[in-house]
């Protein structure tokens, strides 16, 4: 990822002062930044102690020695309304996340799901940013229509990762079209969903092994109270589950999976030890 990176060596002043420039100048993008304290088998002192931080098992994203890594992230919308209006439409007959999965099988459904992931011009935004900054971002992040129980954006993460740039996939567990059919997270430990998270595990697999690692994210922001999963007491059985699931099926030698908290409140990851999980700090900057 060397020369894939946008700042090598930089200080949190610089980058702060350079995010702000870059932020006005990307006009509306949000700058997001994969923040490291230390990179692989550097001495950190954490409260008088030191710890050595090993290298990612698997295909995993190393991070950087020095610096972070630089991407975009952009909510794609479709240019053409109706595209919305199609999906709205086939969601708006799903009672259950079962009857919401099979909408893969719907030729109709994932067509219309392509014109809203890239309909919104992520092409355009990557040379906007490429010109007004030197080089492509590291990474970038695709938000919309995946979820744990339906689909990895393969076609969306393939163009990306064909120009060198990593895929930051969020995985929702909640269409947001239709927010009322939902993972509860009851079920999620209980195993209800394994065979479908299981099958958009593998899916992300099959990328990887073509692609390599990339970022992975779910129930994200779990420490606010804006999201159904926030602050419940279930939050960390049902986060484990998932990745344990992801393990099983051998795609985490892949996937580097983001603990993306909302900050101040929440610092850790419970797999920071074993899966490697790097802390997204986004609204921190």
């Amino acid at each position: 990822m060397g020369d894939d990176l946008f700042f090598r060596n930089v200080s949190r002043r610089d980058f702060l002062k350079k995010a702000g420039q870059t932020a006005v100048a990307l006009g509306g993008l949000e700058l997001i930044a994969c923040r490291t304290t230390q990179g692989p088998k550097t001495d950190v002192s954490r409260q008088g102690q030191t710890v050595v931080y090993p290298p990612l098992k698997g295909h995993k994203i190393q991070p950087p020695e020095n610096g972070c890594l630089v991407g975009l992230r952009k909510v794609y919308t479709p240019q053409d309304r109706s595209v919305w209006r199609t999906v709205y439409t086939l969601i708006s007959e799903a009672k259950s996340i079962e009857e919401m999965a099979s909408l893969n099988k719907n030729p109709v459904y994932q067509e219309s799901l392509k014109g809203i992931d890239f309909g919104g011009g992520i092409h355009t935004y990557i040379e906007y940013y490429e010109t007004h900054l030197g080089r492509k971002p590291a990474s970038a992040v695709l938000i919309s229509m995946p979820t744990l129980y339906n689909y990895f954006p393969t076609v969306e993460a393939t163009i990306l990762a064909q120009q060198g740039i990593t895929p930051y996939v969020y995985l929702e567990s909640f269409p947001f079209l239709k927010p009322s059919v939902r993972m509860d997270l009851t079920d999620i430990v209980k195993g209800r969903y394994n065979n479908l998270i299981g099958e958009v595990a593998q899916e992300s697999k099959k990328f990887g092994e073509t692609f390599g690692g990339f970022f992975v994210s779910t129930l994200h922001e779990m420490n606010g109270f804006w999201y159904y999963w926030g602050q419940s007491s279930k939050f960390k059985n049902s986060w484990r589950r998932i990745v344990d699931i992801w393990e099983d099926k051998g795609t985490n030698q892949y996937a580097t999976w983001v603990w993306h908290i909302a900050c101040p409140e929440a610092h850790t990851s419970p797999r920071e030890n074993t899966l490697g999980t790097l802390i997204h700090k986004v609204h921190c900057t």
